[in-house]
């Protein structure tokens, strides 16, 4: 199951959850694409990233976690506390 994302990712923002899904992607192209660094490092303009073949691949489980553990809320809980009380009141 994906309580332990749901865990890590309580009280993200949504912009939180895309940097999150990016980072997984990305992860993901590493793994199916063991050479991309290399590949990428020879690129001398962007034009040049259209003529490359990527290899995709499900997302796992494991790199939504790692994802979800480097990426950290844009927001803490004592922000979320601060504005809470402010538009309270």
């Amino acid at each position: 199951t994906y309580d332990e994302l749901a865990k890590l990712t309580e009280g993200y923002s949504g912009r939180d959850i895309a940097n999150i899904c990016k980072e997984a992607i990305m992860k993901m192209l590493r793994r199916a694409n063991p050479k991309i660094t290399e590949i990428l490092n020879k690129v001398k303009d962007l034009s040049e990233l259209e003529k490359i073949t990527y290899k995709v691949a499900p997302i796992t489980k494991q790199e939504l976690l790692e994802a979800a553990k480097k990426v950290k809320p844009a927001t803490t809980k004592q922000d979320v506390e601060k504005y809470s009380k402010l538009f309270k009141g």
